[in-house]
């Protein structure tokens, strides 16, 4: 099924209103996508379609506001398109395995003698695997970033790679003010010869009117908690089914039980019971718009390790301005802590409360964290 035909779905059953802006951006993605199916029907090894790089057809940047459908529209697409050389992930998950691979690379080659670069190796297994790589939140501002850009990409266009980007940011003000940015304007150049840019515009902001006079918080627990949670991850996603998906820190896996649409679906036990840190948290936060807890039990009856836990990942998430959904067993004024971290946790449940109002849901994000 191509991403036009879930699109309309999606706004016959009324999980989306229907927006010029994105159908355009729907109708370029599956343009795309039908080139890249001929090219996999033609090519049924990832050879021959290398070979055939010349028919591989241009990718797609989108830049707009928050909240225009940016993320939305590329996970229908991304979903829709039956190739299954593809991944999806989020630019600064990405860029954090190259400079990790990098690293792995000098250790291991530190001791032979001649100049080597390391791209050429680290790239080689995305080579390999990928057709179709699709960037979420597109966007520089380290210096360590934009200094390898040109090289990193240069081999992946010229290996006939289509890269699908969304991004809050046109790409001639990319890394804009940066350090050396004379040195970063050649890959922009690069950037616009292998992608075509559409500019989503949009008056309306999707995510607050999504979010705006809504229940966040649900208090029970059972069937109808899970309904609930169900409804806001729907209404939140636009309507998607959502899956699973891992993210990756410091070498480590973080499970996502199931993602889409910039919001992402966990437990209590998921967060708080597995030896997440404040690193992980963040890597969430930058990752998603909207979290969605599932779950949080009765604190009394709960292990002092997950409770700081919580209380780390609460902070985590009000000071990235992340917005939260959740469910609880119990009223927050009934949460009540009686150990060590009950001062902490008084801070806690303030935050809750005003993460559940109206000025908070409002609130936007800066640029890169959208």
């Amino acid at each position: 099924m191509l991403a036009g035909k879930t699109y309309r779905k999606l706004v016959e059953e009324g999980s989306l209103s229907f927006d010029e802006n994105q159908i355009q951006a729907i109708k370029m993605l599956d343009k795309i996508g039908s080139s890249l199916l001929e090219l996999e029907k033609n090519n049924s090894s990832l050879a021959g379609f290398f070979r055939n790089r010349k028919s591989v057809p241009k990718g797609l940047y989108i830049y707009g506001s928050v909240g225009c459908g940016k993320t939305l529209i590329m996970d229908i697409f991304y979903n829709s398109i039956a190739i299954k050389a593809k991944r999806r992930v989020h630019f600064h998950e990405f860029m954090d395995e190259i400079h990790q691979a990098i690293a792995d690379f000098r250790k291991q080659n530190n001791s032979k003698k001649g100049a080597r670069d390391p791209i050429v190796h680290i790239i080689k297994p995305i080579i390999k695997e990928v057709r179709l790589l699709c960037f979420d939140e597109f966007h520089v501002t380290d210096i360590t970033n934009a200094m390898i850009l040109q090289r990193l990409f240069e081999k992946l266009f010229h290996a006939g790679i289509v890269v699908i980007a969304t991004s809050n940011i046109e790409p001639d003000n990319l890394y804009k003010d940066g350090l050396n940015r004379q040195l970063f304007l050649p890959f922009i150049s690069l950037l616009k010869q292998y992608v075509d840019i559409y500019h989503m515009h949009s008056d309306k902001d999707y995510r607050q009117e999504n979010l705006r006079d809504k229940k966040m918080f649900f208090f029970g627990q059972g069937e109808k908690a899970k309904r609930a949670m169900d409804e806001i991850f729907t209404r939140l996603s636009g309507g998607q089914k959502g899956e699973r998906a891992i993210i990756t820190n410091l070498n480590r896996k973080i499970i996502i039980p199931k993602q889409g649409g910039g919001v992402a679906r966990f437990s209590f036990a998921d967060l708080c019971e597995k030896p997440l840190s404040s690193r992980d948290y963040l890597k969430i936060a930058r990752q998603f718009s909207t979290i969605i807890v599932e779950n949080i039990p009765d604190f009394s009856k709960t292990s002092p390790s997950a409770i700081k836990r919580f209380i780390l990942m609460i902070d985590v998430f009000y000071d990235h301005s992340t917005k939260l959904a959740a469910n609880f067993t119990t009223p927050l004024d009934k949460l009540i802590v009686d150990n060590d971290n009950k001062f902490e946790f008084k801070r806690t449940i303030s935050r809750l409360k005003e993460m559940n109002s109206a000025k908070y849901i409002g609130t936007k994000r800066e640029i890169g964290l959208n």
